[in-house]
Parts: structure tokens; C-alpha cells; sequence
């Protein structure tokens, strides 16, 4: 996988302006591998380059990899309930809706809640890893308005929940 890695990058810094002779590669050494040009492979055969890539990692730049956000989610659910409803739908991938009424921010979450009453009730999470996701914070964003979100109901400390994962997750309602 490293050699599929390594040849297209040379090709790109080939492309982008680097000098294209004969001049550039010796010929196959003795390991079966090319002595690249300095600049394009730093004078390091192709086994030495995917050795040291694989030890640590930076001669591909592994340090500056950035995940992917979770592609496994949809936008959209086929069943709608009430947020009355969700408790009992625990295990489902659903669409929710209700009034937002009442929100908590914790710094590592923000709660929002469909009653004032919430404890034991159905609520949405948004993670502090995603809060910057949104215009404004979300604990105002959502206040006093009508949501629907999309997520799998699960129970978190015996209250039911769904984790929003995106803003494409949950969506204001009669604007």
C-alpha cells in the first residue's frame, strides 16, 4: 500500500514542476528499487523511503492526516415521532421532533431539552468536538425553537438520547 502511496506523489512533484530527464532517476539499483532525484525522495531508494515511512509515519506526512467525519449516518429517517414518543422507541434510527424549551452547556456537551422537567426525559446531545460546527452556540441556536433530529435513540444514564453527530442532523423547523 506504501508503494501505491509513494509512486503517485513522485508523479504529482513531477507534474508540478520538477525537472523531467533522464537525469532525475539512475538506473534500477541493485534492491530492484530507483534512487530518486534529491528533491523529490531526499536520495533514499524506494525500499529505504517506505521502510522509514512505515517505521514512523512522517515521510507521508502521517502527522498532518485529518479523519474523515462519520459517513455511516443519514440525513434522513423514515419514521418521525414526538419527542414524547422517542423513550419508547430506544434502539431506533428515527427522526425526532419537539420544541426546543430548555438547554444546558457543559463546555464537553450541550443538552437540549424538550421540557423543563428533564430529568428522566428524551433529550438531544450535540459534543463539544462538534459545537463549532454551528453559527452560534447552539444552546441559544435551538432555544424556543421546533427541531426535528435524526440519530439512533440510545440510553444514557437511564434517559434516552440522540447524539447529534453533524448540523446536516438536525434541522429547525418552519423557517
Amino acid at each position: 500500500m506504501i508503494r501505491a502511496v509513494v509512486w503517485p506523489m513522485m508523479l504529482v512533484l513531477v507534474a508540478c514542476g520538477a525537472e523531467e530527464s533522464e537525469a532525475n532517476f539512475s538506473e534500477a539499483n541493485g534492491e530492484g528499487g530507483f534512487v530518486g532525484h534529491p528533491p523529490l525522495l531526499g536520495g533514499k531508494t524506494e525500499e529505504a523511503l517506505i521502510d522509514s515511512a512505515v517505521d514512523d509515519g512522517s515521510e507521508l506526512g502521517a502527522e498532518e492526516l485529518i479523519p474523515w467525519g462519520r459517513l455511516d449516518t443519514p440525513i434522513t429517517a423514515d419514521v418521525t415521532v414526538d419527542w414524547t414518543e422517542a423513550k419508547d422507541r430506544v434502539g431506533e434510527f428515527l427522526a425526532v421532533e419537539g420544541i426546543v424549551v430548555d438547554t444546558h452547556n457543559s463546555g464537553r456537551a450541550c443538552f437540549l431539552n424538550f421540557t423543563s422537567e428533564w430529568r428522566g426525559t428524551f433529550y438531544l446531545a450535540i459534543l463539544g468536538s462538534n459545537m463549532e460546527d454551528y453559527p452560534e452556540s447552539p444552546e441559544r441556536y435551538f432555544l424556543n425553537k421546533k427541531v426535528r433530529a435524526v440519530g439512533k435513540v440510545d440510553l444514557y444514564r437511564d434517559r434516552p438520547q440522540i447524539v447529534i453527530e453533524s448540523p446536516q442532523h438536525i434541522t429547525i423547523l418552519g423557517q
